[in-house]
């Protein structure tokens, strides 16, 4: 029985895939955002400026949601890499 607080490495795996899920589905949504905001700017209105400036900033959300997926698949990959490797060598005693 696990103890409280305690996660298997597949619910761990599956957690850490389902957060990757969710920054790139953050990042389509935050680029999304900032490609309407920069198509509004293109038309001559007195709130072009607000609307450039949004997008600059949904913009940068994307780019971060993005590297930070980026940054977990990594992590992912790094960890399965580790675990199959540390399982077929023989432990020093």
């Amino acid at each position: 029985m696990l103890k409280a607080g305690k996660m298997t490495a597949k619910g761990k795996t599956v957690l850490r895939w389902a957060s990757a899920l969710f920054l790139f589905l953050a990042s389509a949504w935050s680029f999304n955002i900032a490609t309407y905001n920069y198509f509004a700017a293109d038309f001559p209105n007195e709130y072009r400026q607000a609307y450039l400036s949004r997008g600059n900033q949904f913009f940068f959300l994307a780019v971060v949601f993005f590297a930070g997926f980026v940054w977990m698949v990594v992590a992912i990959i790094r960890f399965k890499r580790k675990s199959r490797s540390g399982a077929h060598q023989p432990e020093h005693g």
